[in-house]
């Protein structure tokens, strides 16, 4: 009888082994995939590395970046580097992108502006072009084709 019982606990934890973990505050069925998944105990944060992705098919959900941190505490998700994220027919994309745990609510992070660049005009040459003539003749003519 007691043997019975371990062999049926060993099948049990075999079984759980197989499911996807649960995740405090996510849809049922989320799925995290990553290179390197690591989780804080106390805290409850999750954080996946390379690759990452979440999936929820039921609710045609689908989010990959670099890097994912879920945070059930702060009730949120971040999505950085690379983030793309699909809710239904919406589409969130940029280096850093935060969702609600149900993605009721996602929104881009506003990028920063391109660096500041001179708007200067280039400054002429101090040595002026010789003529077309003093290059060898035909010298800066195209022939179109």
């Amino acid at each position: 009888m007691g043997r019975l019982i371990g062999q049926g606990l060993a099948g049990l934890i075999a079984l759980l082994a197989l499911m996807p973990p649960a995740y405090a505050g996510m849809p049922r069925g989320a799925i995290v995939s990553a290179d390197e998944q690591d989780a804080d105990p106390e805290t409850g944060v999750t954080i996946a590395r390379g690759s990452a992705e979440i999936a929820i098919e039921k609710m045609r959900i689908l989010g990959r970046a670099d890097h994912i941190e879920i945070n059930p505490a702060a009730k949120h998700i971040l999505f950085k580097g690379r983030a793309l994220i699909s809710v239904g027919a919406e589409r969130y994309q940029g280096e850093a992108v935060t969702c609600s745990l149900d993605f009721s609510r996602c929104a881009a992070a506003e990028t920063s502006a391109a660096p500041n660049v001179s708007a200067a005009a280039p400054q002429p040459s101090q040595q002026p072009l010789p003529p077309p003539a003093a290059l060898g003749g035909d010298a800066g003519v195209t022939n179109p084709r």
